[in-house]
C-alpha cells in the first residue's frame, strides 16, 4: 500500500506545475462559451417572434393594398 502511495505522490510531484493553472483557464473559457450560447438561445425566441409579426404586418399592407382600387389620376375643381 505504501508504495502505491509513494508512487502516486511522485507522480503528481512531477505534474507541470502551470497545469492546474491551465485546467482553470480552461473551465473558464468553456463556462464563457456556455453562457454565450444560453444568450443566444434566449435572444431567439423574441427574434422570430419579432420577424413573424413584421411578416404578418406586410402581408397584411400588401393585401390591403391590392383590395383597394386608387385612382389613376387626381382631379380637382377650380381654385383647389
Amino acid at each position: 500500500m505504501d508504495e502505491y502511495l509513494e508512487r502516486d505522490f511522485r507522480r503528481i510531484c512531477n505534474v507541470h506545475p502551470e497545469t492546474h493553472q491551465q485546467w482553470i483557464r480552461l473551465l473558464r473559457v468553456l463556462s464563457g462559451h456556455e453562457s454565450a450560447a444560453k444568450r443566444t438561445a434566449w435572444l431567439a425566441g423574441p427574434r422570430w417572434a419579432f420577424a413573424a409579426a413584421l411578416l404578418v404586418v406586410v402581408l397584411i399592407g400588401v393585401s390591403l393594398y391590392s383590395i383597394f382600387d386608387f385612382p389613376d389620376t387626381c382631379t380637382t375643381s377650380r381654385g383647389e
